[in-house]
């Protein structure tokens, strides 16, 4: 995610704070995203300093969006017809649920302008209420969107 934080603090300062890394490992992780061009979370991941949860839930925290999981959420699959395929892939998005005022999605990356951009596009009047989810709850979600995605091509194939 971005570098600027919401709420004024940056990511490794928070994972510090919360003692889920220490300086120096910090540190080390800074140089290598340098190295890299990862995203932070990304590399601390990688070197297993923090785990999906942990980088969710400190995310979360930077940027003053709720955190989620995806066993909390029931997924709404009428909602999931509001935004197309592509943009939920390539995205990295999930349509949980939406009423007449608002479309709640679940991202790993609720900050990337292009993605918000498409969401909002496709959303109308509604506001869009951004979650956090984990890598790992965003893939099994898109396995499931793929799988209700085939069952929708299929029925519309079988016919009435």
């Amino acid at each position: 995610m971005g570098d600027i934080p919401r709420g004024g603090k940056l990511l490794g300062e928070i994972l510090v704070d919360k003692k889920l890394i220490t300086e120096l490992q910090l540190i080390w992780a800074l140089a290598e995203q340098k190295r890299t061009n990862e995203f932070l979370g990304q590399v601390l991941m990688k070197k297993k300093y923090i785990s999906d949860e942990q980088l969710a839930q400190a995310l979360s925290e930077q940027f003053g969006i709720p955190y989620t999981t995806l066993r909390a959420e029931r997924v709404d699959w009428n909602a999931v017809q509001e935004i197309s395929p592509s943009v939920c892939v390539e995205g990295r998005c999930v349509p949980l649920y939406k009423d007449e005022k608002i479309l709640t999605i679940a991202s790993v990356n609720p900050l990337d302008v292009k993605l918000k951009s498409e969401v909002e596009r496709v959303a109308g009047s509604r506001l869009v209420r951004w979650v956090i989810i984990t890598h790992k709850e965003m893939e099994v979600a898109q396995d499931e969107y793929r799988k209700a995605a085939r069952r929708r091509i299929q029925d519309k194939i079988k016919g009435p």
